[in-house]
Parts: C-alpha cells; sequence; structure tokens
C-alpha cells in the first residue's frame, strides 16, 4: 500500500508489484508442472513423468537466435542480421536477370499440358467415358477404371 503519493514511491510500488506478480505466475507454473508430474505418476506415464522432471530440474533456458549470411557466417548482432533480412528481401523481389529467365524457362517447361487431339482416339475416349461416369456418389467407380 502506498502511504505517500510521490512519483518515487508510485513507481517503487508499480515495480514491486511486478515483481510480485512475476513470482506468483512461476510458482503456479511450477505447482502446475509439479500436479502433471504426479498424474504421470499416477497414470503409469513413466516417459512424460521423466520428460517432466528433466525439465523442472533443468529449468528455463534461454535460446540464442542467429541468422547466416551469404557465406554460411553467423549472425548474431541485431542491425547486421536486419540488414541481411534487407538484403535477402532485395534479392528476392528483385532478382538478377540470369535467375529471372532461369526461373521462367522452369516454369513455363512445368505448366506444359498435353494437348488431345483426334490422332490420339483410344485416350480421348477413355477421358470422355471417364467424365460420363463422374456423377455424384460415382466416384469410386471412376477410381477403379483406372
Amino acid at each position: 500500500m502506498l502511504t505517500q503519493k510521490t512519483s518515487e514511491a508510485e513507481s517503487n510500488y508499480s515495480l514491486q508489484k511486478k515483481k510480485m506478480k512475476q513470482i506468483l505466475r512461476e510458482k503456479k507454473y511450477h505447482e502446475n508442472n509439479l500436479q502433471h508430474i504426479g498424474d504421470n505418476y499416477k497414470n503409469k506415464q513413466i516417459r512424460n513423468l521423466y520428460q517432466g522432471v528433466n525439465n523442472e530440474k533443468r529449468g528455463y533456458q534461454t535460446r540464442t537466435t542467429y541468422y547466416k549470411d551469404k557465406n554460411g557466417k553467423k549472425i548474431f548482432d541485431e542491425e547486421e542480421a536486419l540488414a541481411r533480412w534487407k538484403q535477402y528481401f532485395e534479392q528476392l523481389l528483385n532478382p538478377a536477370d540470369d535467375a529471372a529467365n532461369d526461373y521462367n524457362e522452369k516454369n513455363s517447361t512445368i505448366h506444359q499440358r498435353p494437348q488431345l487431339t483426334e490422332e490420339d482416339p483410344q485416350t480421348l475416349s477413355v477421358v470422355e467415358n471417364l467424365i460420363s461416369i463422374l456423377k455424384n456418389g460415382k466416384i469410386q467407380k471412376c477410381l477403379i477404371c483406372f
């Protein structure tokens, strides 16, 4: 409780309140984990039991985030990482002419479909037959035809 309403006292009070909330959240988290570990023991889920025990024993471990530049060198600095992301998206959105031509050539060959002509009546008749069979509830019969 605040006894004096000064800015210093209010900031000190809010800081202490935040610390207390954090402590209570951690306590509740650990109690919940212990409850799950106890449930795993009762239900004879040994693997989950040992995983829970090991996680509680290790505690929270921070993860380091890093990125790689073009040469595979690791980047830990935030500003360098942002510069690398900028460079990556510029490359992605504005590809070099050679890379764009290669990409267009690959996609043009992938999306070409064979044309059915009258020269291949057997294939054309099979497709027409399958389309005529393909009605609601008849999909299994169509799949059997293949």
